[in-house]
């Protein structure tokens, strides 16, 4: 009975596991006995040789970030008014219909951009807002067809059954890869994800917007036992020992707490979801569940990497939101890896908006393009030759 498992090169398409028969056998065994959403091995796609390629979606895209030699993510978030926008002229030669119109620009970036991001990020808010989801039906399905990997931001939650019909709307009807998820309603509502094999989530744990901080930042620990009725806990402090739980309300008064902050307890959250895929396929490789953490913070981008080996990170408000190429570095792991940079406006609309890029409208996607190559070189510059 045999295991051998390879990680080639990444051009040549990222970890081959190949099994003999009797390891096929003892693998059902081991997966029959584990709760966790991993694709029986008799489903898995294997070839002559018992290979099975290309896990699931972060290492597939890990793979296509070394391939492109590019950490670049572009959003693509249609928008009609302010200076980050559509160029006037295309929505007027479509007659004011906002679906053909975003097709078409959608699809001239998309067409330019195909060697240089290894995926895009379309908010599915944008779309829903000017009735567009054929437009984004489009685009995702243009995106594959150019080897690009999607992610839709949805940042989508709630109880269990409602989160498996979220799940089938965006990862079976849109056909997109991966899509952002809220933890707020915790593990129930996540696992629904999980369970579309193949697919991949980014989770928010430390969000780019400046009041993230009323929440996210906030210290918190988890205390068993106490009654769930009761809404504060009152601590006191000693001198030796630090804060404790008020005598009156647990007998080991004496009991220090450790407070960690709430970003800190959904990384931890997001490492137990990892955890039966690493524990399988072994320590390098990154686990299907993402964090979303904002470049805009880039010191707690540094407090969560050294809790998640396993993670990618989906990283926004670069460029546009004040995020640089400094600030990001803390989130990638050895090797350049591990870290994906979203940025949307600046990229997306530097024919209007970059100072270095601006062009005649007609031209916007020369613009973009030139304004990815420019991030790419910063953050190649900022990780090192």
């Amino acid at each position: 009975m045999t295991l051998n498992v390879i990680r080639p090169p990444r051009e040549s398409g990222g970890w081959k596991i190949h099994v003999d028969a009797h390891f096929l056998v003892l693998m059902e065994s081991i997966i029959a006995k584990s709760s966790y959403p991993v694709r029986k091995v008799k489903e898995m796609n294997l070839n002559e040789n018992h290979d099975v390629i290309n896990v699931h979606f972060m290492e597939r895209l890990q793979s296509k970030m070394e391939e492109l030699q590019s950490q670049v993510c572009l959003g693509m978030d249609p928008r009609f008014s302010g200076n980050a926008s559509i160029p006037a002229f295309l929505l007027s030669d479509h007659d004011g219909d906002y679906n053909s119109t975003i097709k078409e620009f959608n699809s001239r970036i998309l067409e330019s951009a195909r060697d240089l991001v290894p995926a895009i990020k379309p908010q599915i808010a944008y779309y829903e807002a000017f009735d567009a989801m054929d437009a984004l039906e489009h685009t995702i399905q243009l995106a594959k067809k150019n080897g690009i990997l999607v992610i839709v931001d949805a940042k989508r939650n709630d109880i269990g059954s409602t989160s498996e019909a979220y799940a089938r709307a965006i990862f079976d009807n849109l056909g997109a890869g991966c899509t952002t998820v809220n933890p707020y309603l915790g593990s129930d509502c996540i696992l629904p994800f999980l369970k579309h094999e193949g697919k991949g989530i980014f989770v928010l744990v430390k969000t780019s917007n400046a009041s993230s901080i009323e929440f996210q930042d906030l210290f918190s620990v988890a205390l068993p036992g106490i009654d769930p009725e009761i809404s504060k806990v009152p601590l006191v402090y000693h001198q030796r020992s630090g804060w404790t739980i008020d005598p009156s309300l647990k007998d080991e008064a004496s009991s220090r707490l450790f407070l960690e902050r709430n970003f800190i307890q959904v990384a931890r959250l997001i490492n137990s979801w990892n955890a039966p895929f690493v524990e399988t396929w072994g320590e390098e490789v990154l686990g299907p569940v993402g964090a979303v953490i904002g470049a805009t913070f880039p010191g707690q981008l540094k407090a969560l990497r050294t809790v998640m080996d396993n993670t990618m990170f989906l990283i926004p408000g670069y460029g546009f939101q004040g995020g640089n190429a400094s600030d990001v570095k803390y989130g990638f792991l050895e090797g350049k890896r591990g870290a994906i940079i979203n940025s949307s406006r600046g990229l997306l609309y530097a024919y209007k908006i970059s100072k270095q890029h601006a062009c005649d409208p007609g031209n916007f996607e020369k613009a973009t393009i030139a304004a990815i190559k420019d991030m790419m070189q910063s953050i190649e510059k900022t990780l090192g030759a």
